[in-house]
């Protein structure tokens, strides 16, 4: 057994240590497969290694490739570019040189034409300056003739002038003046013909005065031309209405200019504008050197031609022409092509050939050139020196000559009004005045009289004051369709009565007289306020501003302290408060101070706001109570009628009167200075 077990023993330890020796020979095998493994690795590595930077030094030699490629494609291109912007400078070049050689032969075609036009004009001033030499001589032995018969004269010139005065006296008797009237028109014309002298001494014969009277359209520049003749600010360039002359020195000589209102005045009458032109050479004493024409070729059309010839031809005679001079405006707004056709077009050929071609074109953008201005004046003294050196003197003396025997054939044919009458007429008024007692009745019943021009405010005014639709309001209505209308309303305890007038402006004469006379019978025994109802959304007019003038004439003087301007459309007033916009404008201050600072605002859009009505009633009661608690008299109210049957006579009768005054106070004043330079 023992054996046994030692066999076994024997057996299991080489049976153990063969199992070791295999472990061993395998652990062994494993290491050498596994160094070989990682030594095959690491040289697959160092193969991937390589590979990759075979790659990487591929990759960079194309970067590199590409670059030079780059490089050579910006060489390529910038070549490229220099040589495209060296064709096209070439083509620049001859771009250039092809214009200047055609504005090259443009200039000597030009001045070829140029050339051209001075021959023809030299040729044809040679053939006017020896037809000139022509009729100055004709003029010299007339001229002759005239001072020979002017010698003769003299002898009656005294005897003239008694005549003169005794026509004066006699117009005077026949106007039947009163004694108060006399004398205020003798301080008149004495104030009058003292600032003529004043102003206008004499002309010497040695003086270098030049005496310029403006004349055209409204609008044309006048004004601005005066001040730019004169270098300075002396007119207001507004809308000219009377003449009015300044003065001032020019290039070391004395210049007057006369501006005077524009031919189509909308503003005056036509027997107005007459006086204001005889009132042009009264101030150019003893007579213009030139009349300057303003035309705008923007503002002459075809009617223009005929209306401004007549007005020269009506106002200063035919001769006028002769010392009439074209000054053209506005040219440099103009092409070149436009301004050749505008000079060949028949109205400015025939205002020129009535004009003798006497014409000058000025720019008024360009005020500080005063070489303009020099030949200007240059122009005008050859055209002065043409007229032989004469200004236009007799133009005036023919001009005073035909309104004086005008308006004596116009008297003759008036009838007077006999001094009776007039005073008759002026007793009624004084009785009346003073038959007039205060009222000492509360102001339960409010009496208004809504006045204005057409259109729908006034209508909307009476709505909003009665707190109702009571008038209709048609905002398309026509001023022929309105009539006067009458409606009641209980308003703030207050009976009230509004009454409303059709437009006064453009209403005819016949028809506003009877609307007045109804209007006189609804708010009888008469109004306690004049309401003028005026809107500030719409350009306030010249009859709007004389509204309360026309209410003193109508009504009589105290007529204006019943009176209230009404503005509506207040909210018009470009965000600026009421008393704002009023201080603004000097037309609604002259309003206001018409009367009396009394005004008032609404707004016709809320009839529903009687706040605004309220404060209203408290100012019409203000001022009924300033009043003595009167109303308007109904004995001053009825003479409305009589005044409008008398308005037209008496006012022409004043106004023929005044101008035939003036005339022979003129005339007067020219025959003396005519007798003082013989």
């Amino acid at each position: 057994m023992r054996i046994r077990a030692e066999e076994l023993r024997t057996r299991e330890d080489e049976q153990r240590k063969k199992a070791e020796r295999e472990l061993k020979n395998r652990d062994e095998e494993l290491r050498t497969r596994g160094e070989e493994q990682r030594k095959k690795e690491e040289r697959l590595l160092m193969k991937r290694e390589e590979e990759l930077r075979t790659r990487e030094e591929h990759r960079k030699k194309e970067e590199r490739e590409l670059k030079n490629r780059e490089k050579e494609l910006r060489t390529r291109e910038d070549e490229q570019r220099c040589k495209m912007e060296r064709e096209l400078s070439k083509r620049e070049e001859e771009l250039r040189n092809r214009e200047e050689e055609q504005r090259k032969k443009e200039e000597r075609e030009q001045k070829k034409r140029e050339e051209e036009l001075r021959t023809r004009e030299d040729e044809q001033r040679w053939k006017v300056e020896r037809e000139l030499t022509k009729r100055e001589e004709e003029l010299r032995t007339r001229e002759e003739q005239r001072r020979k018969e002017d010698r003769e004269q003299k002898d009656r010139v005294d005897q003239r002038k008694k005549e003169e005065r005794d026509n004066l006296k006699t117009i005077f008797a026949e106007m039947r003046m009163t004694e108060l009237d006399k004398a205020m028109h003798m301080k008149r014309t004495a104030d009058v013909l003292k600032g003529f002298i004043a102003a206008n001494p004499v002309e010497s014969p040695g003086s270098q005065e030049l005496r310029i009277v403006l004349l055209g359209k409204n609008g044309v520049g006048k004004s601005s031309m005066g001040n730019m003749i004169l270098g300075r600010k002396a007119f207001k360039e507004t809308k000219t209405r009377e003449s009015e002359v300044q003065r001032g020195r020019v290039d070391s000589r004395n210049i007057s200019v006369i501006d005077t209102p524009g031919f189509f005045n909308t503003e005056l009458t036509d027997e107005d504008l007459q006086n204001e032109m005889m009132k042009s050479l009264f101030l150019s004493h003893p007579g213009p050197h030139v009349f300057l024409l303003i035309v705008r070729p923007d503002m002459f059309t075809e009617r223009d031609v005929v209306k401004i010839l007549k007005q020269i031809q009506v106002n200063f005679g035919k001769e006028a022409f002769k010392f009439t001079m074209v000054l053209f405006t506005e040219k440099q707004t103009m092409t070149k092509r436009e301004w050749i056709e505008f000079r060949l077009e028949r109205k400015t050929r025939e205002l020129l050939s009535f004009c003798e071609e006497k014409c000058y074109v000025i720019n008024y953008k360009n005020k500080s050139d005063k070489k303009q201005i020099w030949n200007l004046l240059e122009n005008i003294d050859e055209m002065v020196k043409r007229n032989d050196r004469e200004p236009s003197a007799q133009i005036y003396l023919k001009a005073m000559r035909r309104k004086s025997q005008e308006a004596k054939d116009r008297m003759e044919k008036k009838s007077q009004l006999s001094l009776e009458e007039e005073q008759d007429t002026a007793d009624k008024c004084l009785t009346s005045e003073e038959n007039i007692k205060p009222e000492n009745h509360s102001i339960t019943d409010v009496r208004i009289v809504l006045l204005g021009k057409s259109g729908p405010a006034k209508s909307s005014t009476g709505n909003t004051i009665l707190g109702r639709e009571a008038f209709t309001v048609n905002k398309r209505f026509l001023s022929a369709s309105e009539t006067c209308e009458k409606h009641q309303a209980e308003v703030s305890g207050r009976n009230i009565t509004v009454v409303k007038t059709p437009g006064l402006f453009d209403t005819p004469e016949e028809k506003l007289k009877s609307e007045m006379e109804k209007c006189v019978e609804m708010s009888a025994p008469g109004p306690h306020v004049f309401l003028l109802v005026i809107r500030l959304d719409v350009r306030i007019t010249e009859d709007e501003i004389n509204l309360v003038r026309w209410i003193r004439e109508k009504f009589g003087g105290d007529a204006a302290r019943y009176t209230i301007i009404l503005f509506t459309r207040a909210d018009h007033t470009k965000n600026k408060s009421l008393d704002e916009y009023i201080r603004e404008s000097s037309d609604l201050q002259t309003l206001i101070k018409d009367c009396e600072d009394r005004y008032h605002f609404f707004n016709i859009e809320d009839v529903e706001n009687r706040a605004l009505v309220t404060e209203l009633m408290k100012k019409i009661e203000k001022m009924v109570m300033r009043n003595g608690g009167k109303h308007c008299t109904s004995e001053m109210y009825l003479t409305f009628q009589q005044k409008m049957d008398s308005e037209r006579e008496q006012k022409a009768k004043e106004n023929r009167f005044n101008w035939f005054k003036g005339v022979m106070v003129l005339l007067v004043g020219v025959l003396g200075s005519c007798s003082y330079s013989d």
